[in-house]
C-alpha cells in the first residue's frame, strides 16, 4: 500500500510513519523541514514542501492509496487557515487528477459535534482561550471533506499523551455522556493504520479515548 502522510515530523504523524514502515507499506511524507525526519528506510520518500502549496500537495499524493493529514499548529489567537486551505488543495488535486485515495484527517476533540465533550477545563478555558481559531479552521476542514468528497475518515483524538501503543481504546461515534478522555499518540496511529487496511469508519468521525 502507498501511504502519504502530511505532517510526519512529530506527534501522531511520526507515529503513523514508524508504524506504517514497520508494517511494510511504502510511505511518502510531505514535510516543510525534511531534516527533522531522521528515519531512513528504502520504502520512505520524503518530499520537501508545504501543505499550503498546491504543487507540493500534488507531488506528494499522486501515487497514494491513502492520504493521512496530521498537520499541527501552535496555539494562537490569530486567524488560522492551515487545515482548511491545505485540505482545499488536496481536494482540488484529487479532482483534477481523477484520484480517489482514502483521506484520513486528524482533527481532535472539540471539532464538529464533539465540541463541548472535552471536560470542564478544556471546554471552558483551554479551547476558547488558546484553541478557538485553530478549531474554527478544523471545523472548516471537516465540513469541506464531508461536503465535497466521499472517501474519508475524520479521527478526533482525546487529550493526547506520549504513552505506549496498547491497541486497547474506544472509537466512539455516539458522544452522549462523553466528558473528556485521553489517548496516546501511538494508539491514534494504531487506529489510523488499521483503517488504512480495513476502513470500518468510512465517512464517520470517531472520537478516540481510553
Amino acid at each position: 500500500m502507498n501511504i502519504t502522510i502530511i505532517g510526519a515530523s512529530r506527534g501522531i504523524g511520526k507515529e503513523i510513519l514508524l508504524q506504517s514502515l514497520k508494517a511494510g507499506h511504502a510511505v511518502t511524507v510531505l514535510a516543510r523541514h525534511p531534516d527533522k525526519i531522521e528515519i531512513k528506510d528504502e520504502k520512505l520518500n520524503i518530499i520537501k514542501g508545504d501543505f499550503l502549496d498546491y504543487n507540493s500537495v500534488s507531488e506528494s499524493v499522486k501515487n497514494a492509496d491513502v492520504v493521512v493529514v496530521s498537520v499541527g499548529a501552535m496555539p494562537t489567537r490569530k486567524t488560522v487557515n492551515l487545515f482548511s486551505q491545505g485540505t482545499k488543495h488536496l481536494l482540488d488535486v484529487i479532482k483534477k487528477e481523477n484520484l480517489h485515495p482514502l483521506i484520513i484527517a486528524v482533527t481532535g476533540i472539540g471539532a464538529g459535534d464533539s465540541r463541548g465533550h472535552g471536560g470542564f477545563f478544556y471546554n471552558k478555558i483551554f479551547q476558547p482561550l488558546l484553541l478557538k481559531t485553530m478549531y474554527e479552521d478544523k471545523d472548516r476542514q471537516e465540513q469541506m471533506l464531508m461536503s465535497e468528497y466521499d472517501n474519508w475518515i475524520i479521527v478526533r483524538p482525546g487529550m493526547l499523551t506520549n504513552g505506549n501503543k496498547t491497541g486497547k481504546y474506544k472509537a466512539v461515534n455516539n458522544l452522549a455522556g462523553i466528558k473528556g478522555g485521553k489517548i496516546s499518540r501511538a494508539d491514534v496511529a494504531h487506529f489510523i493504520l488499521a483503517q488504512t487496511e480495513n476502513p470500518a469508519y468510512l465517512r464517520k468521525t470517531p472520537l478516540l479515548i481510553y
